[in-house]
């Protein structure tokens, strides 16, 4: 993991530890310590000892066939949405919102209701997709208070969803995330993590602008004891 990322993250980090795992905390020589060149060491590091290691990532980025299971075991979120959402509703959802760092949740929300027939394009991390980059084509840091979010790429069918004009993507402040994280505890009870709390805010807003008669469903998940 990025060794920016420890302290943020420190209870994950005890519950992995006692199961005996060996976590590595890395920064590269420019200083940089994210999520980010976590995987980038991962991959140099797999590349070295390919006879005894594995590469493994619960995301939607980086070679398959990892995206592609990861999308397909998320897509149930969106099966279970659409199963009750249809016990309440006759109509379709009039808006999903959800946070995006790779875009794993996103897939797993949105899978059920886009037809996937149908930035700036780089390569990071062995995909072809949306990435931070300047004009020169070097890859740009990213800076999220949630280190899940923190990455400089987006997953490929994100992005396809995002070139074809099915989803809007915004940025969101971490002061955002912040105010988003209260909003689920004070007024729903919801014990989420800041990942998804950078949705609160943008939901909000697109409620008020549907007005009180439509449906806007959030996917809010996780833990704050992880990541705050």
């Amino acid at each position: 993991m990025g060794a920016d990322d420890d302290k943020k993250q420190n209870n994950g980090i005890r519950e992995i530890e006692k199961l005996g795992a060996l976590l590595l905390r890395v920064r590269c020589l420019s200083g940089a310590a994210t999520l980010r060149t976590a995987i980038a060491e991962a991959f140099r590091y797999v590349a070295l000892y390919y006879d005894t290691a594995y590469y493994l990532m619960g995301g939607v980025s980086g070679p398959q066939p990892i995206p592609g299971m990861t999308a397909t075991f998320q897509q149930r979120l969106g099966a279970e949405v659409a199963n009750q959402f249809q016990v309440e509703s006759e109509n379709q959802p009039d808006a999903l919102v959800a946070a995006i760092g790779t875009g794993t949740g996103a897939i797993g929300l949105f899978r059920q209701f886009i037809d996937s027939a149908g930035a700036q394009v780089g390569v990071l991390h062995g995909t072809k997709t949306l990435v931070l980059r300047h004009d020169e084509g070097q890859i740009l840091d990213s800076s999220c208070v949630s280190p899940d979010l923190n990455i400089s790429v987006v997953g490929p069918e994100v992005a396809n969803w995002k070139i074809s004009g099915l989803v809007e993507i915004y940025p969101v402040t971490d002061e955002e995330a912040r105010r988003g994280l209260d909003i689920l505890s004070k007024y729903k009870k919801v014990k989420a993590g800041l990942d998804c709390s950078h949705a609160v805010i943008k939901a909000m807003e697109i409620a008020k602008e549907l007005g009180p008669v439509k449906h806007v469903i959030l996917l809010a998940t996780g833990d704050d004891a992880i990541d705050t």
